[in-house]
């Protein structure tokens, strides 16, 4: 028998007892439901966009147009008439003239600067030729298109520098001609009494811009999808020479271009101080063709909405999207008008 004996130690091992299963009564799957049966078109006519909501004038405002003579001024407004309708149209806006004669005398102007470029004759052009003189007063409507009886007034008053001041306290707003003879530096005293005209807008606190016009031999307008700009270059050296004539501060002031007449371009001083016009040989153009003439309005419009009446509509709403587009369009061709 071996020495001691050794104690066999056992581990149990614990029976595994199985629970029952408990069998979980889980919802059926829910299928979804068919999708309701498509609906019949409904040829509903689309609203014209923007929809403009308007009652009555929202806003009257008064531009005072100053050049060196008033048939230059008129020149521009014929301008503002063709070129604002172009554009204010694919926007659900339109450009009326209050009156059926003042209408029929933008339309017969064209025509007759049409009629006189593209026929080419070789005849000179006189803006104030057989225009009674004094101020003019134009007065046009920016409503809904169709809705002629609300939206806002316009007075475009055309006066020579010489005489703005006696219209200044009607108006809201200040255009001053830049034009051909400021360029050519045979200026005539006219700086001095545009400046005039500009010291005193500023000092009543109304807006003022300088309307660069009159530089087809300069250079043009470009256009894109009726936004425009002018050449770099051009601008900037008409502008320095704008600076230079003109003895006022131009701070606030924007000097924005425009193209007035397309195929005419300055051909000397007038009798009576303005200029007269003939075939332009430099650019290319031979047709009438103003371009931009609605930049200023649209500029004007906002900021006499900022400084005056504070409204928000439709109608302003869209003037102010165009004006800051067209202050983009300049920008993308390295022009940034200031003021």
């Amino acid at each position: 028998m071996p020495f001691g004996y050794y104690e066999a130690e056992y581990k149990t091992k614990k029976k595994k007892v199985e629970k029952p299963q408990v069998q979980m009564n889980r919802p059926a799957p829910v299928r979804p439901a068919p999708p309701p049966p498509p609906k019949a078109p409904v040829n509903t006519p689309i609203p014209p966009i923007p929809n403009f909501q308007v009652a009555g004038n929202i806003m009257n405002v008064s531009i005072l147009i100053a050049g060196r003579s008033v048939g230059e001024g008129v020149d521009l407004v014929t301008g503002v008439y063709e070129n604002a309708n172009n554009l204010l149209n694919e926007h659900g806006l339109s450009l009326y003239a209050d009156d059926n004669a003042i209408s029929f005398e933008l339309l017969q102007k064209q025509q007759q600067l049409r009629s006189l470029i593209s026929g080419g004759s070789q005849d000179s052009y006189d803006p104030d030729a057989g225009l009674q003189q004094g101020i003019r007063v134009y007065t046009l409507k920016i409503s809904p298109s169709g809705v002629q009886d609300a939206g806002i007034q316009l007075n475009l008053v055309c006066s020579t520098c010489a005489a703005a001041m006696s219209a200044l306290p009607q108006c809201h707003s200040v255009w001053v001609l830049a034009d051909a003879q400021m360029y050519d530096e045979q200026d005539g005293g006219y700086a001095s009494a545009a400046s005039q005209v500009l010291s005193a807008a500023k000092s009543a606190g109304m807006p003022a811009s300088i309307v660069m016009c009159q530089f087809e031999k300069y250079g043009k307008i470009r256009n894109k999808d009726n936004m425009c700009s002018a050449e770099q270059d051009v601008y900037y050296n008409l502008s320095g020479k704008i600076k230079g004539a003109l003895s006022c501060s131009l701070y606030g002031v924007p000097i924005i271009p425009v193209q007035i007449y397309g195929g005419l371009a300055y051909g000397g001083p007038s009798d009576n101080g303005g200029a007269v016009f003939s075939a332009n040989r430099y650019g290319g153009l031979v047709d009438y063709k103003p371009e931009g003439c609605y930049i200023p309005l649209l500029d004007t419009i906002d900021r006499v909405n900022s400084a005056r009446y504070m409204i928000d509509n439709q109608i302003i709403h869209t003037i102010k999207q165009l004006n800051r587009q067209q202050k983009t369009e300049f920008f993308r061709y390295g022009i940034e008008i200031e003021g």
